[in-house]
């Protein structure tokens, strides 16, 4: 509110200071004060404030810091003027409040109904239509939705990228600013200097950053996704000062998902452009250094992975679930190291729980790409026998039975004996009655689940054995002799409610429940498809 101010609103541009005494000359130069010809002096500009009520504005004062001391004798001794600064770095000041400055609103998802209600979407089309003639066509709406998306709504990034309508079409913008930050720059003469590149931003930030940070930076732009303190410590030697100057320098964003004051709950991301802009610094280190983090980085994600396998086959799942989420990116980049570094025993912790994660978001494109690339890298008969079975459920559920068929001969051959043999065997003759089931061969696919069943019971698997079942339950339905399908799926249904498996004891109640409708059995039936639907929607299934 100016009225509450006597003397006005000034601002003072701090961007081209560097020594105390140029910040009491910008100072008073914005204040129209001057020192009369004697030397430049803080208390006579404090006698000048003294009797003043006003705002001072004060813009980038992020170099500046270590010269707040002024700031806060300016507080005590002209108590009626008030401060606001901008700063890529907190000063760290007791009277200081401080207001993040977050981008503006932009469509989160792709398939927003009007993306131009979003203020950051207005802001690119304003700018495009100055720059050139633009129309506001699908297609340019929603590349300027996704431009906005990927600089998470930051104006300045925005009119950048804005200002190559007029050379460039709005897709093609899309793709070069995926590539990398050269493309945030204009040539606009009046625009100023230190805006006309989001590099040049970047540049000036790094430089105040000591060589320990700047190494804490790099190895944290290893994470695609938000982080927690453990794996900051572990994987970037980051303790929780480090990040807090990284956070009061504006390279990290804190959140929480509990109390704040605890460290299980905070959580730490980089925005894209400056993860980005810290991968490039990374990738001038020496290799040993660099591999070191990302050996690191993989062997905490496969730690992760192998903690939260059990609560995926329980009630838990939900918990599970959520928390792999969160950092689903990361565990990717984790599984593609060690398998491109032939890492066996790290991909094996690994295996089970991100096989079943993939499967349980329905990502079967994405799982049979990370899991081929494991099959060409991986030698060890007994893991590459397990890694060729899921390879082949992938083929499955995208329907691709032959490669699926091919994968699985693959696992059967391998020379492998007792329990391992048992267990690929019995895993890979299940996904065998997958595809003859998926190919309408009916005869076929029961032989094969029955197979499976028995191997699974003698291999002690009775996760693996429940499924099949299932399955066979689904085929004896098909064939229509539905006592053995109830038979072989209220089986199924009782050994995954004794294993708490909260997914496959939805999918073995809808099957049951299937065959209670053509057995009559209404009112059961509609039990069992309720209890289903429950669990569905816990689970947040998404497949469904």
């Amino acid at each position: 509110h100016p009225a509450e101010f006597r003397h006005g609103i000034t601002f003072v541009p701090m961007l081209e200071v560097h020594t105390p005494e140029q910040m009491l000359i910008s100072l008073a130069a914005a204040l129209h004060f001057s020192f009369g010809g004697k030397k430049v002096s803080a208390a006579m500009l404090l006698d000048y404030l003294r009797e003043k009520e006003m705002l001072l504005v004060i813009d980038n004062f992020e170099h500046l810091v270590d010269e707040s001391d002024f700031l806060e004798t300016i507080l005590t001794d002209a108590s009626h003027v008030k401060l606001l600064l901008t700063s890529r770095e907190r000063l760290n000041l007791y009277e200081e409040w401080v207001f993040p400055l977050l981008g503006l609103r932009y469509p989160t998802s792709a398939d927003e109904a009007e993306p131009t209600a979003y203020e950051a979407v207005q802001l690119f089309m304003q700018v495009a239509q100055r720059t050139t003639r633009f129309e506001a066509t699908a297609v340019n709406t929603t590349a300027a939705a996704r431009i906005c998306q990927i600089l998470e709504g930051v104006p300045l990034g925005i009119e950048l990228a804005a200002a190559w309508t007029d050379r460039l079409a709005c897709p093609d913008i899309v793709t070069e600013i995926e590539r990398g930050l050269d493309m945030l720059q204009t040539s606009w003469r009046n625009f100023p200097s230190h805006h006309r590149s989001l590099r040049v931003v970047f540049d000036r930030s790094w430089q105040m950053l000591s060589p320990v940070a700047r190494l804490v930076l790099c190895r944290l732009s290893l994470f695609q996704d938000a982080f927690g303190e453990a794996a900051a410590a572990q994987i970037a030697d980051a303790d929780p000062a480090t990040l807090t100057g990284l956070v009061d320098k504006s390279f990290l964003r804190q959140e929480a998902n509990g109390p704040i004051d605890q460290a299980q709950y905070r959580r730490y991301q980089m925005h894209p452009l400056l993860q980005h802009y810290a991968a490039e610094k990374w990738e001038t280190y020496p290799a040993p250094e660099k591999e070191g983090a990302m050996t690191r980085f993989s062997d905490y994600y496969a730690a992760f992975m192998q903690q939260r396998q059990p609560d995926l086959l329980t009630s838990h799942l939900p918990t599970a679930l959520a928390a792999i989420d969160g950092v689903a990116n990361n565990v990717r980049q984790g599984w593609i190291w060690a398998a491109e570094q032939q890492q066996a025993d790290v991909l094996a912790l690994y295996l089970t729980g991100f096989f079943q994660f993939l499967g349980l978001r329905g990502r079967f494109q994405d799982g049979l790409e990370l899991f081929t690339l494991a099959a060409d890298k991986i030698d060890d008969p007994a893991l590459l026998g397990l890694i060729l079975t899921r390879q082949g459920m992938f083929h499955f559920r995208l329907s691709q039975y032959a490669e699926a068929e091919t994968a699985v001969q693959k696992s059967l051959a391998l020379p492998l004996a007792g329990d391992d043999y048992q267990h690929i065997q019995a895993a890979g003759l299940q996904v065998l009655g997958h595809v003859k089931y998926g190919q309408g061969d009916y005869a076929a696919a029961e032989q094969q689940y029955q197979k499976s069943v028995s191997l699974f019971q003698q291999a002690n698997d009775p996760l693996g054995q429940a499924k099949s079942l299932n399955s066979l339950g689904v085929i004896k339905r098909l064939r229509g002799q539905y006592g053995e399908a109830q038979a072989h799926l209220q089986q199924a249904l009782t050994i995954t409610r004794e294993l708490d498996d909260l997914y496959d004891t939805a999918v073995s109640l809808n099957n049951l429940g299937s065959v209670l409708r053509l057995l009559g059995e209404y009112e059961q039936a509609q039990q069992c498809f309720e209890e289903s639907f429950r669990y569905r929607q816990t689970i947040n299934d998404q497949k469904w």
